[in-house]
């Protein structure tokens, strides 16, 4: 079982990790984007994770980095 633990948030996006009960380490963020005016899904090889591609403004991109530096304590 797990739960969204919030990084960051704004007006058209979110980004969380998945927290588990079990206290188990952070292996994936997710960055959800509310409203994108240009997003793309590429997945060239069957069987292959796919990329994913998505616009968002550039102070929206601002905000995320500044909070991820900050929770992974890297300043």
């Amino acid at each position: 079982m797990s739960t969204k633990s919030t990084i960051c948030s704004g007006a058209n996006f979110h980004l969380f990790e998945a927290v588990t009960l079990r206290d188990e380490p952070m292996t994936h963020v997710h960055l959800l984007v509310e409203h994108a005016s240009m997003f793309a899904v590429e997945k060239g090889i069957p069987g292959y994770d796919a990329n994913v591609t998505v616009a968002i403004p550039a102070t929206a991109m601002d905000e995320i980095a500044l909070a991820w530096i900050k929770k992974r304590k890297l300043l």
